[in-house]
């Protein structure tokens, strides 16, 4: 009879305690996800959106630093000393790491900054669409863009491999159509030109493209989640679409150290009710064992 009585009291002590646990504990958990999902998104857009501005000031840097070379009284001569041209582009050419060489064209000539070599010709350049399609326009903004061919034979006296491509930036000088190309080096393309902070972007990899129609600097960006541990984002900045491809394993690990944390103290709170019960029922038998025992003994 008592055992009987010490089961059901252990059983609706721990059922009643397990059942106020989980109905407290689930909605928080689902609020918690709910609550952190929406965080982390906002996490992961407000760092692409720093991402893009960083990007973009790069780029508007570059640029500048370019239009200012293209304001050089020597490079925008009618008749430009090439001696001086050359000290000129050697001075801009290691102003930045990221600078792999420059080259300046006039129609009949071109130079190079004193570690680049085997530059292509102006009628070599124009055979790459991009640079065809900027040169015939109206436009004499700076410009970046990538190719793939008509690059450089070696920049700082080390053999180029032209397979690679290489990002550019070309700028026209209308005063006497000279064109200035400037070459940039890809091994430190992240540093650069983007921020990417390791605790979102834990896993990235980085393509730089070219896309078809001129445009000035366009901060359009995009971001698509393309999964549950990777997201794409795009940003297009005149003739480059930057496409970023990266893994956030970081926040979704430190999600689920956290829902670990929660699942485990429910666990811990389950199995102390279960305790509680085997310890209340003990305190609610044994008292009335004793009595019936003494009931017993009174009527023998």
């Amino acid at each position: 009879m008592f055992n009987h009585l010490r089961r059901r009291i252990i059983l609706t002590i721990s059922l009643l305690s397990s059942v106020f646990i989980l109905i407290i504990s689930i909605p928080f958990i689902i609020l918690y996800q709910n609550l952190y999902a929406e965080r982390y998104y906002e996490t992961i857009q407000s760092a692409l959106n720093l991402e893009k501005e960083y990007t973009s000031y790069q780029v508007t840097a570059f640029g500048n630093k370019t239009r200012v070379l293209s304001q050089d009284p020597e490079l925008s001569s009618e008749t430009p000393r090439l001696e001086i041209v050359r000290r000129q582009l050697d001075i801009f050419a290691t102003s930045d790491r990221l600078i792999l060489g420059v080259s300046y064209y006039l129609a009949s000539s071109a130079i190079a900054n004193s570690t680049t070599s085997g530059i292509p010709t102006l009628t070599e350049l124009s055979q790459v669409a991009v640079i065809e399609e900027y040169l015939s326009s109206s436009s004499s903004e700076p410009l970046f863009f990538t190719r793939d061919t008509a690059i450089a034979n070696a920049f700082y006296n080390t053999a180029y491999d032209e397979s690679n491509g290489i990002i550019s930036l070309i700028k026209k000088i209308p005063h006497n159509n000279a064109v200035i190309l400037v070459d940039f080096s890809t091994t430190n393309l992240r540093e650069a030109f983007f921020s990417l902070e390791p605790n979102i972007f834990s896993n990235y990899l980085i393509e730089v493209t070219s896309y078809s129609g001129i445009s000035e600097i366009d901060t359009s960006a995009g971001f698509l989640m393309h999964d549950d541990n990777e997201s794409i984002y795009t940003l297009t900045i005149d003739r480059l679409k930057i496409t970023i491809n990266f893994e956030h394993s970081y926040l979704l690990r430190q999600n689920g150290i956290l829902l670990v944390i929660l699942i485990s103290s429910d666990i811990v709170l389950i199995v102390l009710s279960l305790f509680i019960s085997f310890v209340a029922a003990k305190y609610i038998t044994e008292p009335l064992k004793r009595i019936n025992k003494r009931i017993d003994e009174e009527t023998i």
